[in-house]
C-alpha cells in the first residue's frame, strides 16, 4: 500500500516538473515578440529628425532603432493580394502621408515610416505588369518614363524638413526579355547633398555606350536645401540586365553626377543637347556679365561625359 502511494506521489511530483518546464520554455519575456506580434510596421515609428548635410539623419532616441523598423518594413509581407488593392493601400499610405505633412503637430518619425511603407508597396506593385497598363496614379505622386518607355520613375516629397526638398525616387525599368526590375536607393546613403537621387528628376534621357548593349540614362534634376542652398545637375543611371546601377562614374572623378549650387539671387541651368550628347550646366548672378558666370560643359565619348572645355 505503501509502495503503491510513494509510486503515485513521485508520477504526480514528475507531471508537475514536466508541466512547469513546458510552460517556462514557451513563456515570452516582457517586450520580446513584439516585431511578430505587428500586423503593420506604421504603427511602430522610428525617429528622424533632419541632418546636416545628408538630408535626413536617423537616430534612436526611443527602444525601437530606427533602423530596425525601416528593416522590418521591408521585410513585411503584404497581406493583399491583388493588384488593385495594393494600389489602393499605397495610395492609401500616400494619403496618410498628406494628412501627417499637412498637421500642426508633424511627426516626423511617422511620416518616416509610412515614406517606407509607401516605397515598399510600390516596389511590390512595380514588378507586376499590371502596372504598365494599369496606371498608378495620385495627387502626390510624379511619373516621368523616357522616350524609349523602358525607364519610369515614381516620385514624391518625402516631407523631411519645411523649406527643404528631398525626393523619394522609386524607378521601373523594362528589360529587352520585358522583364520587370524596380528599385529604390534609400536617403541618408551620401554626405553630398546634392545627389540626383534625393532631387526632384524633371527628365529622363536614354544613352547607348557604343559596342555595348547596356543602356546608360542621363537624368536631368532640381533641389533645395533651403532658399540660399538650390543646385541643378545631371546623373546618370546603369541599366544592367537584371539590376539599375545608380553609382556608374558618369562624370569627372568617378562622379554619378553633376551639379551646379545656387542661390536665390542668381540663376541657374541646366542644359541638355540631346544631338550633341552634350550637357551644359550654368550660374549667372542677378546682375550677370560673360565673365562672372559659371559654365561646367561635358560630351559623352560613349562612355561617360567628359569635360568639354574650349
Amino acid at each position: 500500500m505503501r509502495t503503491t502511494m510513494r509510486h503515485r506521489h513521485f508520477t504526480s511530483a514528475i507531471l508537475f516538473c514536466a508541466c512547469l518546464l513546458f510552460t517556462t520554455c514557451h513563456r515570452q519575456p516582457a517586450g520580446s515578440g513584439q516585431e511578430e506580434e505587428m500586423s503593420d510596421p506604421t504603427t511602430t515609428y522610428s525617429l528622424a529628425r533632419t541632418g546636416a548635410g545628408s538630408g535626413i539623419e536617423v537616430i534612436s532616441g526611443t527602444g525601437n532603432d530606427p533602423l530596425k523598423v525601416r528593416e522590418f518594413i521591408q521585410s513585411y509581407q503584404i497581406p493583399e493580394q491583388s493588384f488593385t488593392a495594393k494600389r489602393a493601400k499605397f495610395c492609401n499610405l500616400l494619403d496618410q502621408l498628406k494628412k501627417e505633412t499637412e498637421s500642426d503637430s508633424l511627426s516626423y518619425e511617422t511620416v518616416d515610416s509610412l515614406n517606407y511603407m509607401a516605397i515598399h508597396y510600390l516596389l511590390d506593385l512595380l514588378q507586376d505588369s499590371k502596372s504598365i497598363a494599369g496606371g498608378i496614379r495620385h495627387p502626390m505622386l510624379h511619373s516621368i518614363i523616357s522616350p524609349d518607355k523602358r525607364l519610369r520613375l515614381y516620385a514624391w516629397d518625402e516631407h523631411i524638413a519645411p523649406g527643404q526638398q528631398s525626393h523619394i525616387n522609386v524607378f521601373q525599368y523594362r528589360t529587352d526579355d520585358n522583364r520587370l526590375i524596380a528599385a529604390f536607393q534609400g536617403t541618408g546613403r551620401t554626405h553630398d547633398e546634392t545627389d540626383f537621387l534625393t532631387g526632384r528628376i524633371e527628365s529622363l534621357h536614354p544613352l547607348f555606350r557604343n559596342g555595348d548593349s547596356v543602356r546608360l540614362y542621363l537624368l536631368c534634376y532640381t533641389g533645395s536645401h533651403g532658399n540660399e542652398h538650390l543646385y541643378k545637375g545631371f546623373g546618370c543611371i546603369n541599366a544592367l540586365p537584371d539590376s539599375l546601377d545608380f553609382k556608374y562614374p558618369a562624370f569627372e572623378g568617378a562622379r554619378p553626377f553633376a551639379a551646379v549650387h545656387y542661390s536665390e539671387k542668381e540663376t541657374a541651368q541646366a542644359v541638355f543637347d540631346r544631338r550633341q550628347r552634350t550637357v551644359r550646366l550654368l550660374r549667372h548672378p542677378a546682375t550677370s556679365t560673360q565673365q562672372d558666370s559659371l559654365c561646367l560643359g561635358y560630351i559623352f565619348d560613349g562612355t561617360q561625359f567628359i569635360s568639354d572645355k574650349p
